[in-house]
This record gives C-alpha cells, structure tokens and sequence, in this order.
C-alpha cells in the first residue's frame, strides 16, 4: 500500500461515514478485510508511521488546550483521531497545530480504537492473531518514505505550560480562552521534569518561545 493510498482509504472512510467515530472504525475495518493481508499489513505500518511522527510534545501541548486536558493515553488517542480527519488536516496540524482551531472537533478529539483497525482487519480476514504484523523495523522502512514530505512547526518539540502555548499556538488558546483556565497563573506544571529528556527540551523551549515573543512584541 501506498500512501496515497492511505489517505484514499481515509477520505473514503470521512466521506461514508462523517465524523462518527464508530461508524468510521466499523468501515475502515470492513474495507480493509476485502483488500487482503498484505494491504492490511501496509495500512496499519502507514498508521503507526504517521502516528510516531506525530508524537511531539508542542502538538501534545496544543491537544492539552483543545481537549481541555491531555493524559499520555489521551494523547495516544488524540494522534489517532488527527490522522482519522485526513491528509490536510494532518500535514497542516504538524505545520502549525494553531489550524487545530479550523477542525470541527464536535465534543470529542480522542479515537483510541483507530489505533487498532488494521490488526483487528487482519485477525478477522486471516483468523490469525495480528501481534507481530507490523515489527519495528518494517515500520522504521514504511516512515522513511511516508514522513518525509511532513513540514513541522519550528516550536513542535517543546513541552509548553499553558502561557508558553498561548505564545507560539494563540488562535487555540483564544478560542478556549485559557487564560482564564486555574491553571495558567498557577506556576505549576504537569510535565515530568524529572526526566531529564523533557527537562532540556522544556529549558529549551522556553528560551524560544521567548524568543518567539519579543518577535511578536516587535512588529506591533
């Protein structure tokens, strides 16, 4: 499978059934077991390579706002639903999660069970159990191709508090009015800095955005 061909399927899938989440997971399903194995296998190894290249903590800060809050599950799930609502919305969201304010969210932007639709495709088709269907290396050739016309927002990798993500993404945070959120004047941060991956990339971030800031004071 290709990935024209994945987002094909995506597009097929939005058009049949809206934004039904489960509606969508019965079609995408159904249609996949007509295709045979190998298509199945190229499905899901296309999914987990555009889910892993959305894995950035800048668009995890930015579901945080949209969602109202974002456990590590939740951003799971968030990645799967962003990839449900279609090639544009997907490429457009890594280029600037500010355009998550343009995508009807309706009441909900999590879609765990999107995760799965091709292992479950395959058991169902083959009788056989999907685990080892998809094993890393397989994925890491599948990403190399797949990913690389994916343009990122230059603050994407930073884990934000709320202030932070008023400054580099301020269309989602007016629409969600966060600053009148407890939790933006709070000081306090739910980001594990004890980790010192996410500590050095906070730090970072935060020379940035400021960075980011007197840029915007700037052309006032």
């Amino acid at each position: 499978m290709t990935k024209e061909e994945f987002w094909h399927l995506i597009d097929e899938m939005r058009a049949a059934c809206g934004t039904d989440m489960a509606k969508e997971e019965h079609w995408i399903v159904e249609r996949l077991k007509t295709m045979g194995s190998e298509q199945i296998i190229g499905f899901q190894c296309i999914f987990l390579s555009y889910y892993d290249a959305a894995d950035k903590y800048g668009l995890w800060s930015a579901a945080s706002v949209v969602a109202g809050e974002c456990s590590d599950d939740g951003f799971m799930d968030f990645r799967s639903w962003l990839i449900a609502r279609g090639e544009k919305n997907y490429y457009d969201v890594l280029k600037d999660p500010d355009q998550l304010s343009h995508i009807k969210m309706d009441e909900y932007c999590f879609f765990e069970r999107m995760y799965s639709v091709g292992y479950r495709a395959y058991e169902q088709a083959t009788k056989k159990k999907p685990y080892d269907i998809c094993p890393d290396e397989m994925v890491k050739r599948y990403s190399a191709e797949v990913t690389k016309d994916i343009v990122y927002h230059p603050l994407i990798e930073y884990p934000m508090d709320l202030k932070e993500t008023s400054v580099a993404f301020p269309l989602i945070c007016r629409k969600h009015n966060v600053k009148e959120w407890p939790e933006y004047n709070s000081g306090r941060t739910s980001w594990n800095l004890n980790n010192p991956r996410i500590k050095e990339l906070w730090e970072q971030g935060k020379r940035e955005i400021k960075k980011q800031k007197n840029r915007n004071e700037s052309v006032r």
